[in-house]
Order: C-alpha cells, then sequence, then structure tokens
C-alpha cells in the first residue's frame, strides 16, 4: 500500500503512514474505561465521565506548537533594514521618513523568534536615527533663523521685506 501524501509504500495493517504521520485508515476512539465509542474532541467521555487524558494532552500539543507566522520575520527584516537606511540618512533630512516606519516594523518583528535580534537592532537604530533627525532639523532653522535674524538673507542678496512710504 501506498501513502498518499508522501508516496512511500507500507504495509496494510498501519493505520498511520510510519513515514510522514499521515492517516491512512479512519480510527475510531473509545472511552478506555468503559469502551463508549467518541464522535470526535470529547474531553470527559459522555457514557461514564472518565477523562480522556489523552485528548487534554492533544490539545495542550496543539497550542504549544503553534509557529508564529513567517510574517513576523518579514517585518523584522524591514524595521532592521529601514532602520539602519534612517540612521544613515538622518542627517540630510530624510531620516525621520524611514525611521518612523522602521519603529513600527521592528516592533511588529519582536514577534519574530528568529529575526528577533535585528528587530531589537533595527528598533534602536531607528529611535536613535529619528532623535538625531531632529536635532539636525532644529539645528539647521536655528542656524537659518540666526542667520536671517543678523541682517543676512538666505535668497542670496537685495533687502527685501522694507518699503518706504510717500
Amino acid at each position: 500500500m501506498y501513502c498518499k501524501e508522501c508516496g512511500r509504500e507500507f504495509s496494510e495493517d498501519t493505520n498511520f503512514c510510519p513515514y510522514c504521520g499521515a492517516q491512512i485508515k479512519e480510527v475510531k476512539k473509545t472511552c478506555p474505561k468503559c469502551g463508549f465509542e467518541l464522535e470526535g474532541d470529547e474531553v470527559f467521555c459522555p457514557n461514564c465521565g472518565e477523562v480522556l487524558a489523552n485528548e487534554i494532552l492533544n490539545k495542550e500539543k496543539e497550542l504549544v506548537n503553534l509557529k508564529p507566522s513567517k510574517a513576523w520575520n518579514v517585518f523584522a527584516k524591514l524595521g532592521f533594514g529601514l532602520g539602519l537606511a534612517g540612521l544613515i540618512t538622518s542627517i540630510i533630512f530624510i531620516g525621520i521618513e524611514l525611521t518612523v516606519p522602521a519603529i513600527v516594523f521592528s516592533a511588529l518583528g519582536m514577534k519574530s523568534y528568529e529575526f528577533k535580534g535585528k528587530a531589537k537592532a533595527g528598533l534602536v537604530m531607528s529611535i536613535i536615527g529619528t532623535v538625531l533627525s531632529i536635532v539636525v532639523i532644529y539645528v539647521f532653522y536655528f542656524i537659518i533663523g540666526y542667520y536671517a535674524a543678523a541682517g543676512g538673507t538666505t535668497s542670496g542678496g537685495g533687502n527685501y521685506g522694507t518699503y518706504t512710504s510717500f
């Protein structure tokens, strides 16, 4: 007999494929205490009230074996990349456009088990890049404001903004 899932050959007297675990024949579940035939995912036998420990253990195993979505890995990588790019470009005014999304993606990427370190690094870099961008913007505006207040012009010449009365 051949398995429908993996295609490997096995003996006919098995209920599950010994190679991939696929169910070959439908196995009827019965209560270990009274032998009552069970319908599905009961935790207690409806006939005698026996606790069906295997059912409880199987449900717990299903919850433990849940794997996180691969989307969290993508968020972690995006957060790291945008955080690095934002940190590098923060001194030329475009860093803040990269670091704010990097903070969001890095925070989402913290749910990734494989790339949690990259998500943390992306979060740190994006926060530093955001602060550095804000500082650079304020320094730039302070220099322009100081220069304009001192009588200089930022447009390259002329004393614009003055008028004479007749």
